[in-house]
């Protein structure tokens, strides 16, 4: 029994040892497995990680773009928006959108003595057909036979009158003419080699035709003269903005003071008044003077004569005959008429105010 009972409890012993074992190796056999599920669920889980932060990741770039592209198109609207409001402060013309001058009417004078002045009046037409809208220009010739042809520039508003006229050349004479035939109440006498800011041939206008406070406004201060390349370049196009740049500040070596001040170039005029004091004395012939005695015979008759001053009050003019200018100043002509331009200033006003008078008379 003895021997019997401790046999059986060995075999038991074993029994269980081996059932144990058996449990053993089936747990492990079991995480084996659980851990072989795992490693695939982690691996495909791996897989739409990276897959996710792939698209999280491009997506991020492309939201990066989608704000880049936006912020840029942005700061292009706002750039181009600067660009427009500078443009339409400093030279607010263009072909498609011109400055309306009100019906002015302006009297150039011409005499192509030179390719210098031909190219030069071109290039002033050109100007004021790009930039300005409801206006004439009345361009009025003296020579032997015309230089300029209307179908150069082909504008309606470009009205040609040729005067033979051999002579020196008669300014006064041909002022006069053109602020016969014009009707506007604004007349503006208008060199054939000036450029004006447009803003302040447009402020001039304005404050003719609305204001009370001039009779005479000059657009400008001083007055810049351009050569060279520049010059050739502005002929072509007519574009204020080659100008634009220079009208305060320092200057290329291509544009120089000319004059700090003068009295004629550019003029607008109510024309009454215009007339009211004779208008520009015919007397004067060949260049210079004639500017000066309609200043002073103007402000002693009591004409509110001004100036736009200011940074951008620049005048640009298109440079001719540089060799000759000092020769042109010391002709006969010019000394005579600067002779009489003195006498205007120190006659008695009483003799001033019946020449006028007399002069008046060319408009009745």
């Amino acid at each position: 029994m003895s021997l019997g009972a401790g046999y059986g409890e060995r075999k038991a012993r074993n029994a269980r040892t081996e059932i144990a074992s058996k449990g053993t190796k089936s747990a492990l056999l079991l995480f084996e497995k659980i851990m072989r599920v795992f490693r695939n669920s982690a691996a495909r889980s791996n897989d739409k990680i990276l897959s996710s932060l792939r698209f999280i990741y491009i997506l991020a770039i492309y939201k990066a773009n989608l704000t880049f592209i936006a912020t840029s198109l942005i700061a292009l609207l706002i750039f181009t928006r600067r660009i427009d409001v500078f443009k339409r402060r400093h030279f607010p013309m263009t072909e498609a959108n011109p400055l309306s001058l009100r019906g002015l009417e302006m009297i150039v004078t011409y005499r192509g003595s030179g390719q210098e002045r031909r190219d030069n009046l071109r290039g002033v037409l050109r100007h004021l057909v790009r930039t300005y809208s409801d206006f004439h220009i009345w361009l009025i010739e003296a020579d032997a036979a015309p230089t300029f042809s209307w179908t150069e520039i082909g504008d309606s508003r470009i009205r040609h009158v040729f005067v033979h006229d051999t002579g020196p050349f008669p300014k006064a004479r041909l002022v006069n003419l053109g602020a016969l035939m014009a009707k506007s109440p604004i007349i503006c006498m208008h060199d054939a080699d000036m450029i004006a800011n447009p803003r302040m041939m447009k402020s001039a206008v304005d404050a003719l035709m609305d204001g009370d406070a001039s009779d005479v406004l000059c657009p400008f201060s001083r007055v810049l003269n351009v050569s060279g390349d520049r010059r050739q370049t502005f002929i072509e196009s007519g574009n204020f903005a080659e100008f634009a740049p220079f009208m305060e500040g320092d200057l290329p070596d291509d544009i120089n003071v000319l004059y700090a001040n003068t009295p004629g170039a550019i003029n607008l005029f109510k024309r009454p008044e215009f007339i009211r004091i004779g208008g520009v004395d015919p007397q004067f012939t060949g260049w210079g003077g004639e500017d000066d005695d309609l200043f002073i015979r103007g402000a002693r008759l009591g004409l509110r004569w001004h100036a736009l001053a200011g940074p951008d009050s620049s005048l640009f003019h298109l440079n001719h005959d540089s060799a000759s200018r000092a020769a042109i100043c010391e002709e006969e002509h010019s000394a005579r008429n600067r002779q009489m331009a003195r006498r205007t200033d120190e006659m008695p006003i009483e003799e001033l105010e019946a020449r006028a008078l007399e002069l008046a008379k060319y408009f009745r």
